[in-house]
């Protein structure tokens, strides 16, 4: 790149001396035009100078760019590699706590602790799916992040749902509630797990800025008919609505 640099530059200088100077001898007519020399010289220099602080501009820009794509390469990395160390440790606690579930006796308490165990379980397998959902990453920066069509139920999705949030609800002196009006199906197709990290989400905050005594309520319902589609008598469109008694956000 240095050399192209210069060969333009001097292509450059040189095409403005043959429009510059014209055909007698060059000490002769800087000679007989001192002024007009003078400032060709310094737009010369000046062209010069900013050309190379264009130059040096650009290396730096360069330089940066490649920081940055090394820093964030590494952090995918680690982030993978993370994902990857904490998958062990929390497919044992998977394990252990179904261990626990197939061994419980019926004891007093049992059913209690049965209960526990399972929202335990459920709260496992979501830390899970948040875990592989990380290493996603790598697959969003790489372009190759594709939605997973797969058969699940509505019915099992909120109740996970119920189950994940319950405590944290509970902990807050709020009420989570979930009303499910969809009747006539229970299964669909698509991809749970985004589905569900957006329910997520929504329902954390929605916890998180409440205030005591609050409602949170996830609803869901069958708008196929209202949207009008008659394209395929299989293809349903479902509303999920989250509604609380939170601040909310400002309009800004």
């Amino acid at each position: 790149m240095k050399k192209s640099f210069i060969s333009i530059f001097l292509f450059f200088l040189f095409t403005s001396l043959s429009w510059t100077v014209p055909d007698t001898n060059l000490q002769s007519y800087i000679k007989t035009n001192p002024f007009e020399s003078s400032m060709f010289l310094l737009l010369v220099i000046g062209l010069l100078a900013i050309s190379i602080i264009l130059f040096v501009l650009t290396k730096i820009h360069r330089k940066k760019n490649n920081a940055l794509e090394k820093a964030d390469k590494a952090k995918t990395d680690f982030l993978a590699r993370m994902s990857h160390e904490i998958r062990t440790p929390l497919s044992a606690i998977i394990g252990l706590n179904t261990l626990a579930l197939e061994k419980l006796v019926k004891v007093d308490g049992a059913e209690i602790a049965s209960t526990y165990l399972k929202k335990i379980d459920i709260s496992s397998h979501h830390l899970l799916e948040l875990v592989n959902n990380i290493l996603d990453i790598s697959k969003i920066s790489e372009g190759q992040m594709k939605l997973k069509k797969t058969n699940f139920s509505i019915n099992s999705l909120l109740s996970s749902l119920y189950d994940i949030y319950f405590i944290e609800a509970k902990n807050k002196n709020l009420t989570l509630s979930i009303q499910n009006a969809v009747k006539d199906f229970d299964t669909i197709i698509g991809d749970s797990l985004l589905l569900k990290e957006v329910l997520s989400n929504l329902i954390s905050n929605a916890i998180k800025f409440n205030k005591s005594q609050g409602i949170v309520t996830l609803s869901v319902e069958d708008r196929t008919s209202s949207t009008n589609d008659t394209h395929s008598e299989n293809i349903k469109t479902i509303r999920f609505t989250i509604n609380d008694s939170g601040v909310g956000m400002h309009r800004k």
